[in-house]
């Protein structure tokens, strides 16, 4: 603590040095003449100057003035622990907390009872202008992620149905803190005054509580419509369970733009420094800086950041926006913010203030001591004697490394309690030594050369910095100052010595710090840019190469690049973003494309966040931009899979549709041709009458072809396949498609040499391929070329990513190329679907692309179109292929059907068809037993189990179908023959049973040859 005459013993030591520089001068040469103000003088006059001037004694005890806005013993409980953690960390110093009222702050700091203050940034910057304290490190919140910001917290209740912004404020109750508090009342006045809202003019009320905890619960009770509160106290008590968000609706200025990532808590205003650690004026700066670096050090969970509810400390921030709110306000030393005065002067240019006071405080003490030599020139031995001892005792004092060494052999003269200190040896070890005796310096050839500089020039040496090694081994960095001077006849090197160990350490960390912020950001993998409010770059980073092919340095010299390699078709959608970015702060994402260097459309994901200037305004944009190329091609890739996939679905469920209709249609079919065919058999038949039965057939026959079609579009329909040579087959079709497809259009088929072998039924391919023909003819009405082709390919996944269908593997592919009218795209997507045509009414029934499409489907197989209007067609049909060896089918011989004896169960629901089917068998010698359904046909199979010989069951039938009851058949006699009728589809019954030898399935419409020729077939196979 300092006495009441440091002052006085200040100056009577500062004397004693200058009586011990030109006092010896004057007694040992009795120059009259001589100035004391010699460059060698000056530099042992304004260190001691400097530094018993400025710096200040200190005793044990360092004090923390602390603002007490909760009471003394409230101060004490959370600070203490800070200064006892100081304390254990800066042995030989005592630190202690002196709390410290509003109004007695600003006495403690002009009276310097205090070293060191705490206070909130309000006071702070109040302080800073009129007494010119300093800060030293800045409190951090434990409610923030990364910076030390706190703000206010303007809110109403979330069920008030009257205030969603500012301007809904007027004329309500409105409660806040404190006139005096920052973050209660100032932080939210500056919003308000934006808004064009007087408090005391626009409120209905204005109060203010005692505690933000107060204004929070006056609003959740009614008492104010809304109020306002520091955002740390608000997040306290969400943390703490005491409040809930959802209570409450918290108004946010439209101006406002705060990243949520950076700051996560409600917050209604803009954000400022918490709370300063700073350093009275007369506190010397090495105890500020230890002070400094052990807050900064501070680990962010022990006992003293627990008990003051806090996370640790910053580097020190700057609080101009603070000095910015009071000047808007004109709150506390703004008050007369216009008005020019001397204290603002010099708050505005403090360096040079201080700088011109201290040449005048200099100049002042210079006068007054020569002054003084000349009144006291003649001393005696004893003046003498005294002079030295007071100048001796300043010497050891100074708290900065002082040396008096001779030039000629290096030998210590003197040294202070600094220096003896910094460098860890007693005075003994050092006086009459030499350094070199001592390795002081850890580069003796830097010692020879800075004394050669100095004594070759003779100009004085000034804050050079060198490295010296102390006693233990420990190299600290030190700034040293020297100047050669003559006591006696001899030269003897002054020098002064600062350790700036500590602080060289900090800049490292710092550098270190910066560097690896630098390294980050230059070696992320987004471009990254930062642009001012005229569009200029002020940083590009090095990824811009990579996703743009341009260099930084091409941005930073021409800031109209970004617009031109913006694809011209999402320029305006980048400006519209702009616009919202700059006019209304909305930070939304988009996607645009740009054209690269190299003439590339790449994809760009841009997001940008808008940085303010010191008055609110944009201040420029921080962008991250992400090369999202690959990610849209596979996005477009899922559309492409999830259209086919719809497609998909929707060919599946007509299908199904189609397959009930057929079953329908086919029974229907299957009567009407069954019993025109009876009678058109008859010899009695007119020959009027058999013309007309012979219509009924042909118009039953296109009936029974449309229930094919249905059948094979929803691949319902049972597929007979066997090894096929596709090259077989289309050596045979292509010499009928001249005569199906005309002589104006040309027939070019292209086959490989070799087989081209699937699993495949001849009849429906050739079905497909009659049907895609027949679609080239109508497609190519003045003529052109068909070209059919047939090959051997492979699917491997780089064509199945491309195509985005098939399973890797060999397929045979067919194609059917016409230079017809082409499709547009609309229309080849909907030309599979059944009944959809462009052909005139009567012309098309819309079923022969379907069936293809249903077909090439049943056999496991893709088909694709290719088609641009007025260019022609391609249909590509690719058939699993297999090995060109497998063993082909011979063909069958055809047999005449003829009657019998045997006795028939036939099953049908149908009293039609079980009608015309007992007429058939019966006329043709055969004896039928009739049921009209499963369980009676069961039943009548038991009965006469011993007489019959072939069971014909319809597939589906009331209380059994026909498949089970040909499963109970033979479960009583296993050999049993059976014919299976169906007017649906395959799948209704098990394949292996097809395939046992002993059940056939026949799809209806049958004719009555076909069934004779059937049964006897079945009749006559052994076994």
């Amino acid at each position: 603590m300092r006495g009441d005459n440091y002052f006085l013993v200040r100056a009577r030591l500062l004397l004693a040095g200058l009586k011990y520089i030109v006092g010896t001068q004057f007694v040992q040469q009795g120059n009259q003449h001589y100035s004391p103000f010699s460059k060698g003088n000056i530099l042992i006059i304004a260190p001691l100057l400097l530094i018993l001037m400025i710096d200040a004694g200190y005793c044990d005890v360092i004090r923390i003035g602390v603002l007490a806005n909760r009471g003394d013993q409230k101060c004490r409980l959370m600070w203490d622990p800070t200064a006892e953690y100081l304390s254990n960390k800066l042995p030989g110093y005592t630190f202690k907390i002196v709390p410290l009222p509003f109004e007695g702050i600003s006495a403690a700091v002009k009276n310097e009872e205090v070293d060191f203050l705490l206070t909130n940034p309000s006071i702070y910057v109040d302080l800073e202008v009129q007494y010119g304290i300093s800060r030293i490190a800045t409190l951090k919140s434990k409610y923030t992620k990364v910076y030390p910001w706190f703000g206010g917290v303007i809110f109403t209740r979330a069920d008030n149905p009257n205030i969603f912004k500012l301007r809904d404020l007027i004329n309500r109750k409105f409660v806040a803190v404190n006139e005096t508090s920052l973050g209660g009342w100032e932080v939210a006045l500056r919003e308000l005054k934006k808004a064009g809202i007087e408090p005391h003019r626009d409120f209905a009320a204005l109060f203010f509580s005692s505690n933000h905890e107060a204004a929070i619960h006056a609003v959740l009770d009614g008492k104010a419509d809304a109020g306002t509160a520091n955002t740390d106290v608000f997040a306290d008590l969400l943390e703490d369970g005491v409040i809930n968000l959802k209570d409450f609706r918290i108004i946010v200025p439209e101006w406002l733009n705060i990243n949520k990532d950076d700051f996560p808590y409600p917050v209604s205003t803009r954000l400022y420094p918490n709370w300063p650690f700073s350093k009275l004026r007369g506190t010397r700066e090495d105890m500020a800086t230890k002070v400094a670096i052990t807050l900064l050090g501070m680990n962010a969970d022990n006992d003293a950041t627990h008990a003051a509810d806090y996370k640790g400390w910053s580097y020190p921030l700057n609080y101009q926006d603070v000095h910015e709110l009071k000047k808007e306000l004109k709150l506390g030393v703004y008050k007369d913010f216009n008005k020019t005065s001397m204290m603002m002067i010099l708050h505005e240019h403090k360096g040079e203030a201080f700088s011109g006071l201290l040449i005048f405080l200099i100049s002042l003490t210079a006068s007054a001591v020569l002054a003084y030599l000349y009144r006291h020139s003649k001393l005696t031995e004893k003046a003498l004697r005294q002079s030295e001892e007071k100048f001796s005792r300043a010497f050891r004092t100074v708290p900065a490394g002082l040396s008096i060494s001779s030039l000629s052999d290096g030998r210590y003269i003197e040294v202070n309690d600094t220096f003896i200190r910094d460098r860890g040896y007693s005075r003994e070890e050092i006086v009459g030594h030499r350094a070199t005796e001592l390795d002081m310096w850890v580069d003796p050839a830097k010692r020879v050369e800075m004394l050669r500089e100095l004594q070759g020039s003779g100009k004085v040496l000034s804050n050079k910095e060198v490295k010296f090694s102390t006693k233990t081994g420990e190299t600290r960095t030190m700034l040293w100052s020297a100047e050669l001077l003559e006591f006696g006849g001899e030269k003897n090197i002054i020098a002064i010595s600062q350790d700036i160990t500590q602080l060289r350490e900090m800049q490292r960390a710092l550098r270190k710090s910066e560097e690896w912020y630098r390294s980050v950001i230059d070696y992320t993998y987004n471009w990254e840019y930062w642009i001012d409010d005229k569009g200029n770059f002020l940083y590009v980073s090095p990824s811009c190469k990579r996703i743009t092919g341009y260099n930084p340095e091409d941005f930073m010299q021409d800031k109209e690049l970004l617009y031109k390699i913006i694809h011209p078709d999402d320029m305006q959608l980048f400006r519209d973003h702009l616009h919202l970015i700059s006019e209304r702060g909305e930070v939304v994402p988009i996607d645009f494309r740009i054209i690269d260097a190299a003439g590339n459309e790449k994809w760009i994901g841009h997001v940008c966040q808008r940085v303010e200037g010191g008055n609110g305004e944009m201040g420029g944009r921080r962008v991250s931009n992400r090369d999202i190329t690959d990610r849209k091609k596979i996005e477009k890739e899922r559309e492409g899979l999830q259209v086919q996939l719809m497609q998909s679905q929707k060919m599946e469920a007509v299908g199904q549709l189609a397959s009930g209709i057929a079953h329908d249609f086919n029974n229907i079919v299957h009567a009407i041709a069954g019993y025109t065919s009876l009678l058109y058999d008859k010899p009695s038949a007119e020959d009027t009458a058999r013309e007309y039965l012979k219509e009924i057939l042909e118009l039953a026959d296109r009936a029974t072809e449309v229930t094919h079609s249905l059948l094979a579009f929803s691949r319902k329909q049972l597929i007979n396949v066997k090894p096929l040579d596709l090259v077989d087959v289309f050596g045979r079709f292509g010499k009928l498609v001249p005569r199906i497809i005309g002589e104006d259009i040309d027939v070019n088929v292209e086959l490989p040499v070799g087989r081209v072998v699937c699993m495949a039924d001849s009849s429906q391919i050739e079905q497909a391929l009659l049907n895609l023909v027949n679609n080239a003819r109508d497609a190519m009405p003045g003529g052109g070329k068909l070209t059919l082709s047939v090959e051997l390919v492979e699917m491997d996944n780089s064509f199945i990513k491309v195509h985005g269908f098939g399973n890797p593997g060999s397929y045979a592919l067919i194609s059917v190329s016409d230079t017809g009218v082409g499709m547009k795209k609309e229309i080849a997507a909907r030309i599979f679907e059944p009944f959809y045509t462009t052909k005139e009414a009567g012309k098309g029934t819309g079923l022969g692309l379907a069936m293809v499409y249903g077909i090439i489907k049943q056999h496991e197989g893709y088909i694709t179109v290719d088609s641009v209007a007025g260019q022609g067609t391609t249909f590509k049909l690719y058939l699993p292929a297999v090995q060109s060896d497998k063993e082909m089918p011979a063909k069958a011989v055809e047999t005449l059907p003829h009657g019998g004896t045997e006795v028939i169960l036939v099953a049908e629901d149908d009293d039609a068809l079980l009608k015309l089917s007992e007429i058939i068998l019966t006329q043709n010698g055969y004896e039928v037993i009739t049921a009209r359904d499963g369980q009676e046909a069961i039943d009548k199979f038991i009965e006469y189990k011993d007489r019959i010989q072939l069971v014909i069951l319809d597939m589906v039938m009331p209380r059994k179908s026909g498949k089970e009851a040909l499963h109970d058949m033979r479960r009583i006699y296993p050999e049993i023959k059976g014919v299976i009728l169906s007017g649906y589809t395959a799948d209704r019954i098990n394949k292996d049973e097809v395939r046992d030898g002993h059940t056939n399935l026949l799809f209806k419409p049958i004719s009555p040859k076909y069934l004779l020729k059937k049964v006897r077939e079945i009749m006559d196979t052994p076994g």
